[in-house]
C-alpha cells in the first residue's frame, strides 16, 4: 500500500484546517495509490538504498509485470537466446 498527498477543494481542505486548530496539531492529508512494485534487477535494490541514505528519503521502484533489465539492455526471459 502505498500513500501520495491529497488534493482537497477549499471545503474539505476548510473542514481539515478547523480540526487542526481544535485538537492543536497539524494533520496530513493523504490518499492512497495503487503502484505495483517493480521487479529489480541484481544489485539494483542495493544501489537504491544507497541513495536513500544519501538523499534522506524513501525511494519506490514501481513497474509492472515486466521483467528486469539487464545493464546492457538486452531483455532476459524464457525465450531470450542465451548469452
Amino acid at each position: 500500500m502505498f500513500y501520495s498527498f491529497a488534493s482537497m477543494d477549499d471545503d474539505n481542505l476548510e473542514a481539515l484546517r478547523a480540526l487542526e486548530k481544535d485538537i492543536g496539531r497539524p494533520l496530513v492529508a493523504l490518499r492512497e495509490v495503487d503502484l505495483p512494485a517493480a521487479r529489480l534487477g541484481h544489485g539494483d535494490l542495493d544501489r537504491i538504498r544507497n541513495l536513500e541514505e544519501r538523499l534522506g528519503v524513501v525511494l519506490l521502484a514501481v513497474g509492472g509485470d515486466e521483467e528486469p533489465k539487464p545493464r546492457n539492455g538486452r531483455r532476459r526471459g524464457r525465450n531470450a537466446p542465451a548469452d
